[in-house]
């Protein structure tokens, strides 16, 4: 068992043998965990302003591109790819960011982002927040594009606009995590 989660919500992870974990699971719905879909821990972790691989970064981007800087070593040189990371320092060419969209319900992912009518980005990670009302979503935007921008959102057949915002969205002093 640990005490690590993929949402940004206090949480646990349980490693068992498929011969057990039936019965686990059972035990636990029994004392009242409620479970839930894999939807709901994506909308958790959007509100956190939490990555998910093959959506929000790709081996395309580098990982101060995607808020992952602080990973890469400032000290130790012979690692895999350090000559690739170091060669890119300085010439990010998006950032991953947090949208709030002016939208009743969830996009889809893959739509453009535009400032001034000149296309700035895509939608990664779309969701909407029951808790919040809001629709919400991680994006790539050009790099220096900052918070508060308002842009324009468009794709499969939806135009509407979103603004960027600070992350964590939700919790942003990570109080819920502590208690």
């Amino acid at each position: 068992m640990s005490r690590t989660a993929y949402s940004g919500e206090r949480g646990y992870e349980i490693f068992a043998d498929a011969s057990v974990i039936g019965d686990i699971w059972d035990k636990l719905v029994a004392e009242g965990v409620m479970p839930c879909s894999f939807t709901a821990l994506d909308k958790v972790r959007i509100e956190a302003g939490l990555l998910f691989y093959g959506y929000d970064m790709t081996e395309a981007n580098t990982p101060r591109e995607v808020g992952l800087g602080f990973t890469v070593s400032k000290n130790k040189r012979d690692f895999r790819g350090n000559v690739a990371v170091q060669a890119a320092r300085g010439m990010e060419a998006v950032n991953n960011v947090c949208l709030e969209i002016n939208h009743p319900d969830m996009v889809a992912g893959g739509e453009t982002l535009s400032l001034n009518g000149a296309e700035i980005g895509t939608v990664n990670s779309p969701r909407f927040s029951h808790r919040m009302s809001k629709s919400l979503a991680l994006a790539h935007v050009n790099a220096g594009t900052p918070v508060g921008t308002e842009l324009q959102l468009r794709g499969d057949g939806l135009e509407t606009t979103c603004r960027i915002v600070a992350t964590p969205i939700y919790d942003p002093t990570k109080s819920r995590t502590r208690t």
